[in-house]
């Protein structure tokens, strides 16, 4: 019976371990997704929002250069018909040809590439600009890190847990079981009686 005891003890702990085993890598996947997208939209809609208030400031003498003043941009150009104007603060080898980006992470270049209209009567005038995607990646990176520290910690806490409360349910019937052994062998001063905490 004591082995029967051991084995309750055992699967309850099994058990426990088996359904954290499902549900941390579930928690785990769903909560750095919602990081990760929270991350992402809030970059887009930055540069989103900074690009076209750039935009709108070409309209009252803005230069190109400063569009990448007091900014994480990479890239910046003014475009009329054939005609370009890039920043003076691009390197050398800036100067190359981006695919526009609706999403984060598109074409794989960690450049947020997008054109905003520049409102100037009469001309066709485009401002566009690249921000480097990179530091949002490193934060998504970091994030993932903490969550996975933070979800080993509560494992390994679960796992104590665990162990404490399966020993602590199997005390009382370990004692309810020496004393009926006890009595069948003759001892009838023992009694079948077990005082059990969880029931407190």
């Amino acid at each position: 019976m004591a082995a029967g005891l051991n084995t309750f003890a055992g699967r309850a702990i099994l058990i426990g371990l088996a359904i954290h085993a499902v549900l941390i890598p579930i928690l785990f996947f769903s909560l750095l997704y919602i990081v990760k997208q929270s991350h992402e939209e809030r970059f887009v809609n930055d540069v989103r929002k900074y690009s076209r208030f750039l935009a709108d400031s070409f309209e009252i003498g803005g230069t190109v250069d400063s569009a990448l003043l007091g900014s994480d941009g990479v890239y910046a150009e003014l475009t009329e018909g054939d005609r370009r104007w890039l920043s003076a603060l691009l390197a050398d080898d800036s100067a190359q040809v981006y695919e526009e980006d609706f999403a984060f992470g598109e074409h794989g270049d960690h450049i947020y590439f997008l054109s905003m209209p520049v409102n100037m009567p009469g001309r066709q005038v485009v401002l566009k600009m690249g921000f480097n995607e990179q530091p949002t990646i490193e934060q998504v990176k970091t994030a993932r890190q903490q969550l996975t520290v933070v979800l080993l910690l509560y494992l390994f806490v679960s796992i104590i847990a665990l162990v404490l409360l399966s020993t602590r349910m199997t005390q009382p019937l370990r004692a309810l079981q020496t004393a009926s052994r006890n009595i069948a062998n003759g001892q009838h001063s023992d009694q079948l009686r077990v005082d059990s905490q969880l029931t407190d």
